[in-house]
């Protein structure tokens, strides 16, 4: 999954990895008096995919990741939008889960090799 993408400690970028990366992060695309976002649609389509799919299976299982999702629900959040905010949250998991891997000094495996 995230394996073959390089984060490197120190970039000017470092910060935006976790969002950016999988195309999570919105532009704001504003005019006038209207305030609206637009999503990113660069990033990591293959990452994305994933984000998608434990999404998807978070929601669906009696999980703390479905609990965030009628949450996200309940604040009057769409659909779409509260599961960009699941996939987003999952997003930052796997980051911090990698460089505490690669702090401790293991290697990231992939799952299903």
């Amino acid at each position: 999954m995230a394996a073959s993408t390089r984060w490197e400690r120190g970039s000017p970028r470092a910060t935006a990895v976790p969002e950016q990366l999988p195309g999570a992060r919105h532009g704001w695309a504003s005019s006038g008096r209207t305030s609206r976002h637009r999503l990113n649609r660069s990033g990591n389509r293959t990452l994305n995919r994933v984000l998608y799919t434990m999404a998807i299976t978070q929601i669906r299982a009696d999980t703390e990741g479905r609990a965030y999702y009628l949450r996200k629900r309940a604040e009057g959040k769409t659909g779409r939008e509260a599961l960009r905010c699941l996939k987003r949250r999952l997003s930052d998991v796997i980051y911090k889960t990698l460089h505490e891997d690669l702090a401790a000094g293991r290697a990231p495996t992939a799952i299903g090799r």
